[in-house]
């Protein structure tokens, strides 16, 4: 573990936490699902206080009208005052090495001729024998010298004195550091490695179980609260001279130091309010009523909860939150608790905007698309998300190819396929030969379906048949009316795939089977009412067609051809 302290560069996420039209936009990229349990599931009262899941994975929750365990199914509620227990509403909620489940909380309480002092009180529940027993008799020192408690999940019970002592329960209570002169202990916890920090006066100390001082560091600022993972990644809540309050990545596995200033998002907000936690792979939850937002472990705002879920200011009380073991993020809302789960959405989002219509894709490289949409085209780099134009507008983008030399074919609105360079900077215009016969026809046809096959021929889909580029006849475009391809003329030809068999043709009439000069060798007699957008040949030989007359996607598996795969083509 490599512990680290403070700024040397500070790494603001301010200016991102400000461009939420550019983060929130993320969102698309996450699927969170909600479990709610509340009175309905036996819970003893909505009002819940401390979440805490313990070695055998049973939840518990401190609420109101008692203490209730759950195993998923079932809550079992433990009253602890009428089983000889005095903390009705455990302000903390631990698990020692012999499953015993300790219950501590908070009262002011008058300390001799001094004046009132806060002073903990502490029981020992045995949930099997369902018996609880006051705690405070297994320490060595004064209840009144208790300043801090905390844990090592399943393994120590922390305690921390006002003289700088730090003791450790493991059966038995035993001394992990000596006292000293430079104050109480305000901030203790642990990792399961058996590594123990804590925190006295303005100095922040890591000790092994043998009580071996690892590391030591002195806090500049003002510290209001530790949290950590069991990873070892260690922050803190601070607030500074103007009151300005910041996380601050303290010690972790990482080298980075991070500073997370909390003024873009909460200035305006009741600090006591305020609840965060580490995530379990070194991020941040940062809640606050109707507010809750994960941090990746860099600072960088990945997901706002809220715009997931429904009637947000009331599901989110916030007033605890609890990471169990699963990762799943527990919290208590204004039926009880709810468990959020959180994981990558099997789809991303891009260019969601109402004014894009995508119609065609090509890879540029191994992360950046060409699209063709109703504005033109673009390139977009699908890790960043980032948007670039191409700097030439020529109406509706309908289809997207490249050739075996490396040039992009696009096929636009008006009469003419664009030929763009392999780095995006020349154009060629490419206009369509049209014969003479059509007539005023030539005005209402859209160049839209480019394609190369295997011998590098260049095939031309367009609104009014297929067509394709002679290189020799001065870079035009024509159509091939006559016999061989009478089918296909004043069909709008869509989409392309070549395989053993020949090239296939997906059309506003069907689906055709061309040779290598283009000749129909056959025509799918079972698709002549559909149109075809898509065609697709999958590993095992089935063809997918995306289609619009019926509504539907379907499979058909080669050589049959109809619904029920019983029409074989020629």
């Amino acid at each position: 573990m490599r512990p680290f302290f403070l700024p040397t560069f500070f790494l603001c996420v301010a200016a991102l936490l400000c461009c939420a039209g550019r983060i929130f936009s993320q969102n698309g990229d996450w699927v969170v699902k909600v479990r709610e349990v509340g009175v309905e599931d036996g819970l003893s009262s909505r009002f819940v206080n401390r979440i805490f899941q313990d070695s055998e994975d049973f939840m518990w929750f401190s609420t109101s009208e008692g203490l209730n365990r759950y195993d998923g199914y079932r809550m079992e509620v433990f009253h602890p005052q009428r089983i000889g227990g005095r903390v009705a509403f455990p302000f903390f909620i631990m698990e020692d090495c012999a499953s015993k489940i300790w219950l501590s909380s908070q009262t002011v309480r008058p300390i001799g001729d001094r004046e009132n002092r806060y002073v903990w009180t502490l029981d020992m529940l045995d949930p099997i024998s369902r018996k609880i027993i006051p705690a405070d008799s297994l320490l060595p020192f004064p209840l009144e010298d208790l300043t801090q408690v905390g844990s090592i999940p399943g393994k120590l019970i922390l305690f921390g004195t006002r003289h700088g002592a730090v003791f450790a329960y493991d059966g038995s209570v035993f001394p992990l550091f000596g006292a000293q002169e430079w104050g109480a202990i305000t901030h203790l916890g642990g990792w399961g490695d058996g590594t123990v920090y804590f925190v006295s006066g303005k100095v922040l100390r890591v000790i092994d179980q043998s009580g071996k001082l690892l590391y030591r560091a002195d806090l500049p600022k003002r510290l209001l609260e530790l949290n950590s993972n069991d990873k070892g990644d260690l922050w803190g809540l601070f607030l500074g001279e103007g009151g300005e309050k910041s996380l601050i990545r303290l010690f972790s596995e990482s080298e980075q130091t991070l500073e997370v200033p909390l003024s873009p998002i909460f200035d305006n907000h009741d600090p006591d309010l305020f609840r965060w936690l580490v995530t379990p792979d070194g991020g941040l939850v940062l809640g606050y009523y109707g507010t809750l937002l994960l941090l990746d472990s860099q600072g960088n705002l990945i997901l706002d909860f809220p715009k997931k879920l429904p009637n947000s200011s009331e599901f989110l009380r916030l007033t605890f939150l609890y990471f169990d073991h699963s990762g799943g993020l527990w919290l208590n809302n204004h039926s009880g608790v709810a468990k959020l789960t959180w994981n990558p959405s099997p789809f991303r989002n891009f260019l969601h905007e109402e004014s894009y219509s995508i119609r065609g894709l090509g890879w540029s490289n191994d992360s950046v698309l060409l699209v063709a949409n109703y504005s033109g085209a673009l390139l977009l780099n699908i890790r960043s998300g980032r948007q670039i134009p191409l700097p030439f507008k020529e109406a509706y983008g309908l289809g997207v190819s490249r050739d075996k030399e490396g040039f992009w074919w696009l096929g636009v609105h008006s009469k003419q396929f664009l030929r763009i360079s392999a780095d995006f900077k020349t154009l060629d215009i490419i206009p369509l030969h049209i014969p003479e016969k059509w007539g005023s026809e030539q005005s209402q046809i859209d160049c839209k379906a480019p394609f190369t096959d295997s011998r590098g021929k260049i095939w031309l889909g367009t609104s009014n048949g297929l067509g394709y580029y002679d290189p020799g006849f001065g870079k035009a475009l024509f159509l091939h009316p006559g016999p061989r391809f009478s089918d296909l003329q004043e069909k709008s030809v869509n989409c392309f795939l070549e395989d053993e068999k020949g090239l296939w043709v997906g059309t506003s009439g069907g689906l055709y089977l061309l040779g290598p000069d283009g000749e129909v060798r056959s025509c799918v007699d079972a698709l002549r009412h559909l149109s075809i957008y898509f065609i697709h040949r999958d590993r095992e030989g089935s063809y997918w067609l995306a289609t619009r007359g019926v509504g539907w996607c379907t499979g058909i598996r080669s050589p049959g051809w109809s619904r029920n795969s019983t029409q074989k083509p020629a």
